[in-house]
């Protein structure tokens, strides 16, 4: 990964922050993925929903895209 695409990876986390949303986890490479622990506001109209099933158990994740890095977040209800 290069400098120019950590900067960018870090400058996303700093936008995610200050709309005060918390960031669980994140994974530099190959793909940069951020884990959040809500939805960030003005991702959520261009988030894509995954559907999960392990050991008979379903999951819903969605995840969308900004600056080239995913930011994935949990079903809320």
């Amino acid at each position: 990964m290069t400098t120019a695409e950590r900067v960018m990876f870090n400058e996303v986390i700093h936008q995610i922050k200050s709309c005060g949303v918390n960031v669980v986890s994140k994974y530099l490479a190959p793909t940069p993925v951020i884990t959040v622990d809500r939805p960030v506001p003005g991702l959520i109209d261009k988030a894509i929903s995954l559907n999960e099933r392990v050991n008979g158990l379903n999951r819903v994740v969605f995840a969308a895209r900004i600056s080239g890095v995913c930011v994935k977040w949990g079903a809320t209800e």
